[in-house]
């Protein structure tokens, strides 16, 4: 069950943009006459304008807003995971868009908007930044590699353990940063982050060799003043 948007703060200053959408404007015409009949031609005009109108107008209007927002609206872009915990922890975030108003709906997070575009629903909307356990990204209207290449420019943190798939097909960040998909790329990657990561374990023992012969060579070093600093003192005392 996703969270309803809060129709005042996500759709006030987006009512004039989402009116020019035709199934929009004739689902909530009943809604806005009841408001041009009960309130002053000015409060209504603001109304249509996207400006600020009384809290009792959106009293009036808002469910018929966010239903009809929701009956016309698109999915652009989902979200889903899966923790695999029997005691929970699976979910789904979207990105919804009608008439070029993005919204981001969840069933965890509080919705969201409006955004200008998907890109900036993605960026803005939080459920999309965290590190998500199992990550399904899919959509009906982008791509594979559109949808890949989104997500890598703007640099999400997607990884998990079990890695993640985008519209159905495995996926996986290269050492380098790049979004790759299917299975043949994705073991590629897989292989030669592996031998990086072999790469650097291996300067870690080296590097930690090398402390270890500096260590032995300054207790040398160490241990030869001392000596020398002995037969001095040992000198002295002749007369």
């Amino acid at each position: 069950m996703f969270q309803h948007p809060e129709p005042k703060e996500i759709f006030a200053e987006a009512l004039p943009q989402l009116r020019t959408h035709v199934g929009f404007r004739k689902q909530v015409a009943d809604a806005f006459a009841r408001v041009r009949e009960s309130q002053p031609q000015h409060v209504y005009r603001a109304l249509l304008a996207g400006k600020a109108v009384p809290d009792e107008v959106w009293e009036t209007i808002g469910d018929d807003v966010v239903r009809a927002f929701e009956n016309h609206a698109t999915t652009v872009l989902t979200l889903e995971w899966d923790s695999g915990s029997p005691l929970g922890g699976n979910g789904c975030s979207q990105v919804v868009a009608l008439a070029g108003v993005h919204v981001c709906v969840s069933t965890d997070w509080e919705a969201e908007g409006p955004f200008d575009s998907v890109d900036d629903a993605v960026w803005r909307y939080e459920s999309f930044s965290l590190p998500t356990s199992s990550a399904d990204f899919s959509s009906r209207t982008l791509s594979t590699e559109a949808l890949g290449a989104l997500l890598e420019s703007l640099d999400l943190e997607i990884e998990d353990l079990d890695g993640f798939t985008i519209n159905g097909q495995p996926a996986t960040r290269t050492k380098d940063g790049k979004i790759v998909t299917g299975e043949a790329a994705v073991a590629a990657a897989n292989a030669a982050r592996a031998a990086a990561e072999a790469d650097d374990d291996e300067d870690g023992e080296d590097d930690e060799d090398d402390e270890e012969d500096e260590d032995d060579e300054d207790d040398e070093e160490d241990e030869d003043d001392e000596e020398d600093e002995d037969d001095d003192a040992g000198g002295g005392s002749e007369p």
